[in-house]
């Protein structure tokens, strides 16, 4: 039973390491020695810095992915509203 539960820790460990390291390299605004600098952190601290990097980041990109995806009541009132008389 025990044996289960530090399995469990260890696959958590990995699973959030992997995907904030992820997060980290798939930035733009990073430098490579700031994204290899946060990489090192995350697996060098466990869970510590793998979920503060990913709160971080989180909180720093509020809003961002709403951009990219659009929001579809907002993107027709500016179409019908750039003299288009309403005709798609």
């Amino acid at each position: 039973m025990e044996l289960n539960i530090l399995y469990f820790i260890l696959i958590l460990w990995i699973a959030l390491n992997i995907i904030a390291s992820f997060v980290v390299a798939k930035r733009d605004d990073l430098e490579s020695f700031q994204k290899y600098g946060q990489v090192l952190l995350v697996w060098l601290i466990p869970y510590i810095a793998s979920i503060g990097l990913l709160v971080f980041y989180r909180n720093n990109d509020k809003g961002s992915y709403l951009k990219k995806i659009g929001n579809s009541a907002k993107d027709d009132q500016a179409y019908f509203s750039n003299n288009n008389q309403g005709e798609p």
